[in-house]
């Protein structure tokens, strides 16, 4: 009888330090867990940024490229201009 309440009382001990050392394992990876959502999260945003920073100077490039386009079309139109008028003036002549 002793031998059966000393396993009895055994194998609660073991049961408990089971329960105990599972929910010490459960805890761990629950901080695990929390610790990679915040560095994913922390990436996520990182990646966001960079994104952003790098629209932010293709729009920068792109609105000099068309002032550039603007201004060159705006000189070639001008030119027309002045060479259609001397054309419309050397035609009246004649």
């Amino acid at each position: 009888m002793q031998a059966a309440s000393v396993q009895t009382g055994s194998a609660a001990a073991n049961g408990a330090r089971d329960a105990e050392m599972l929910r010490r394992v459960r805890a761990l990876v629950e901080d695990s867990e929390r610790k990679q959502q915040r560095e994913l999260a922390l990436r996520v945003a990182q990646v966001i940024r960079d994104v952003n920073s790098q629209r932010e100077a293709d729009l920068v490039k792109i609105d000099r490229s068309l002032g550039l386009i603007q201004n060159n079309t705006g000189v070639e139109a001008m030119k027309q201009r002045e060479l259609l008028n001397y054309l419309v003036r050397v035609s009246q002549k004649q």
